[in-house]
């Protein structure tokens, strides 16, 4: 990560984890209108 100098083997947990450094939360549940960093963590709130 060019913010944190964190390294990650695979380019979607670096893009993931990017979205920390941004405040970027593209999910958004669909009832209450939160938002997430990643999808999987929409799910659970679900």
């Amino acid at each position: 990560c060019p913010d944190c100098g964190k390294s990650f083997n695979d380019k979607s947990n670096l893009t993931q984890h990017r979205r920390i450094h941004s405040g970027e939360r593209p999910h958004a549940c669909p009832v209450c209108r939160k938002t997430f960093t990643d999808k999987s963590t929409l799910n659970q709130h679900r």
